[in-house]
């Protein structure tokens, strides 16, 4: 229903009563130093070292990672400072609690914010492990989504345009058959 705002406000709020909380409005120190905790945990585990870690099992870590990937499109269009702070969430509470369906979503997030920051050998690497994570789960209900933020947001930095745009395809069509029509829609966009 495009609204947005309402729909971050009660994110936030729900994520407050599983125990998480996130600055409504981030500022350039907190987005900082989010984003040097989360990029130092990557760097210490590694992409084969976070592959190997085993999954989240705390019903409340799940729902939360889940909730906050679903309020990132929103956060995206609305208030892109809280994307970050997200993105780096997302990534801490995987390494600290263990993996998820959400995971591959989060480093795909955090591609985007490493792009921001020149980085893109780094968000490449990352975003490839992304798309091997979600192989690693039966659930594809972040599949769509994941794949689009790699080869859309991450992917064309490095890639050739043709191979970009055959992957929107194939999003497109894995949007269609798993019910996750924004995503769908985002790839056909592209």
């Amino acid at each position: 229903r495009h609204e947005y705002l309402e729909s971050i406000a009660a994110g936030l709020e729900v994520l407050g009563l599983l125990g998480v909380h996130l600055p409504a409005e981030p500022g350039p120190p907190e987005i900082g130093a989010a984003f040097q905790h989360a990029l130092a945990e990557l760097t210490r585990v590694g992409p084969e070292g976070l592959a190997a870690m085993p999954d989240a099992d705390d019903p409340q870590v799940l729902a939360a990672m889940r909730i906050q990937v679903r309020l990132s499109p929103a956060v995206y269009f609305t208030r892109p400072a809280l994307l970050p702070i997200i993105a780096c969430n997302l990534i801490t509470t995987s390494i600290e609690r263990g993996l998820s369906t959400a995971t591959p979503n989060a480093l795909a997030l955090f591609g985007i914010i490493l792009n921001t920051q020149d980085l893109f050998p780094i968000s490449h690497v990352w975003g490839q492990l992304a798309l091997r994570l979600l192989e690693r789960w039966e659930d594809r209900s972040l599949e769509a989504a994941t794949r689009h933020v790699v080869y859309n947001l991450i992917c064309p930095w490095l890639q050739p345009l043709p191979d970009v745009l055959a992957s929107s395809r194939e999003v497109f069509d894995i949007g269609r058959r798993t019910g996750d029509f924004e995503y769908a829609s985002y790839a056909a966009h592209t």
